[in-house]
């Protein structure tokens, strides 16, 4: 299932700048969401590797050389997420059925990781994975 771009869109759906009345180029805030939150499954480990491998890719892109880049997203491509681990806990935030983050806290609740899919930064899906598995842990 995709969200057909149209001009002026992404094809997350998101609108950009000129779509939203800015000039194209201007910084989009994009719309809040409500997540889906819910542990990740097997179907989820390609597409969170992807979204990893973007987000990692959107923090690091000018402060590391291109080589690691690549070699470090080949790498998570091989190995994977390891999101069946009985001593963390993961959720997978989904937005239109597809994930759009995850977190990964350990049982004393320690945030190990907090990662969004660069179009969904800024709409509340890492608050809102951040404060989920803080609820199950019940650490309020």
């Amino acid at each position: 299932m995709g969200v057909r771009a149209t001009p002026g869109s992404s094809e997350t759906g998101l609108a950009t700048g000129a779509e939203a009345g800015r000039p194209v180029g201007a910084a989009v805030r994009p719309t809040p969401v409500e997540p889906i939150l819910r542990r990740p499954i097997g179907r989820d480990t390609a597409p969170l590797v992807e979204l990893y491998a973007r987000a990692r890719r959107s923090c690091y892109e000018g402060h590391l050389p291109e080589a690691e880049l690549v070699e470090w997203s080949e790498g998570l491509r091989a190995e994977g997420l390891d999101h069946d681990r009985p001593d963390r806990l993961w959720t997978c935030a989904e937005v239109g059925g597809v994930p759009a983050g995850f977190a990964l806290v350990s049982f004393d609740g320690g945030l190990l990781q907090l990662q969004v899919d660069p179009p969904h930064r800024g709409a509340g899906v890492g608050p809102a994975e951040h404060d989920h598995r803080r609820m199950e842990l019940d650490l309020g």
